[in-house]
């Protein structure tokens, strides 16, 4: 008998004590982070990465193959259109020139000299054919001559050919030496200089592209050259605004368009994924830019209107669906809300709350053990 009333006091004292740390619970009072119910529009985007580059640029290469003697410009210099780039030595090309003006001038005297002959056997044809018609001369005499001016005439007619292909060559040799020369096609900044004095630069050919020598570009347009994964191209299309943060300013939004869309899928970067290639044209900025940079985006491709928003840390799931503990008069209440778009720091609420109700946002241990209709007190409060 005195055991069962030992295990009877026990249990006695087992719930007295759960029934005291339950209604402790319920009167401690506890601090806790909050935020208001506020409104504002949410942006869902599709995150990505590029490079800035210029929408116009041009790769300088030279025509010919020869040793550099001058480079009269800097990287990073603003050039006008005409403006020597780079000369080569001309030695070898002026030599050529000079040797087809030779030619040319000797096709010339050439050419003097058969007139000459011509004229003179044409002399001789006229006095023949009097003396002919006297009947002082043979007729085969006269044929003869006549076949020799005919000849003259066919070697006359060869000379001035070959003196319209010494023009020719003359004039070729001339484009050739002025070559030699590299001039801005554009007025721009010069984004790389990749030659020095001294070195040799490597004509063009149909197999070989030929030595990069620099890059010219018109920093008036950028043009960001993003890499969009393959499961997100879908939602991405022309004229969506994108939101760029160069590597200069990281915090400051420049806001552009997409202009084009890559039509296949490759392998850009160091990663195993296939992306495809976006461009977004960026409007003149007064920020310095260059190409090259690297960047990152936010492609909007949804916009809510303005709606009621709070934390996304506010936000907590059950069985029953997504809810938050609402702080009002000192004690959290538990309240199921429906949810909307979504970005990374805020959550759409559809139904369930007020603008300007105060939300738990935590700390998340605390918010872990709140009771419903528990008091509390906000200790740090976001707007």
């Amino acid at each position: 008998m005195k055991k069962v009333i030992n295990v009877v006091l026990i249990l006695i004292c087992v719930g007295c004590l759960i029934g005291w740390t339950y209604v402790k619970r319920e009167h401690i009072e506890v601090k806790l982070d909050v935020a208001e119910v506020g409104k504002q529009t949410l942006q869902d985007s599709v995150l990505a990465s590029g490079n800035l580059i210029f929408n116009t640029q041009v790769n300088i290469r030279s025509e010919l193959t020869g040793r550099v003697i001058d480079v009269p410009v800097l990287e990073g210099q603003y050039v006008k259109k005409g403006q020597v780039l780079l000369k080569l030595d001309p030695v070898s090309f002026e030599a050529v020139v000079r040797n087809q003006e030779a030619a040319l001038n000797v096709q010339k005297m050439e050419i003097e000299l058969v007139v000459k002959q011509r004229n003179e056997l044409a002399r001789q044809l006229g006095s023949h054919e009097k003396l002919l018609q006297k009947g002082l001369i043979k007729e085969d005499a006269v044929y003869s001559l006549r076949s020799q001016l005919s000849i003259k005439e066919t070697e006359l007619d060869t000379a001035k050919e070959r003196l319209v292909q010494s023009k020719a060559n003359l004039q070729q040799a001339k484009d050739q030496l002025n070559k030699t020369t590299i001039r801005a096609p554009m007025d721009g900044m010069l984004a790389s200089v990749d030659i020095k004095v001294g070195e040799t630069v490597i004509a063009g050919t149909t197999n070989i592209i030929g030595s990069d020598l620099m890059t010219l570009g018109d920093p008036s347009m950028i043009l960001a050259e993003l890499r969009v994964d393959e499961a997100d191209i879908g939602n991405v299309k022309l004229g969506q605004q994108t939101l760029i943060y160069s590597a200069s300013e990281p915090s400051q939004a420049i806001v552009g368009e997409i202009s084009a869309i890559g039509t296949s899928a490759r392998k850009l970067g160091e990663g195993n994924g296939l992306s495809f290639q976006v461009k977004v044209l960026l409007p003149n900025q007064k920020k310095r830019l260059f190409p090259g940079m690297s960047c990152r985006a936010e492609i909007v491709v949804t916009e809510s209107n303005l709606q009621q928003t709070v934390p996304i840390s506010a936000i907590h799931q059950s069985e029953n669906g997504a809810y938050v503990w609402v702080l009002a008069h000192g004690k959290v209440t538990k309240r199921a809300v429906e949810t909307g778009l979504s970005n990374d720091t805020h959550q759409v609420i559809s139904k369930g709350l007020e603008a300007g109700e105060t939300v738990v946002i935590g700390p998340s241990r605390l918010a872990a053990q709140l009771q419903d209709g528990q008091s509390a007190t906000a200790d740090g409060y976001q707007s």
